[in-house]
């Protein structure tokens, strides 16, 4: 899970990665969110 933190901030510092992949970064924050909770 740790390693699910880090990547994302790698999408964030990649401006074009996150525009490509902005809607899989948004599942991964809905994702990560739900586990938060569980």
């Amino acid at each position: 899970m740790g390693q699910g933190v880090e990547h994302e901030g790698f999408s964030f510092n990649h401006k074009p990665i996150t525009n490509r992949l902005s809607k899989d970064t948004r599942i991964d924050k809905i994702r990560k969110i739900l586990g938060s909770k569980k």
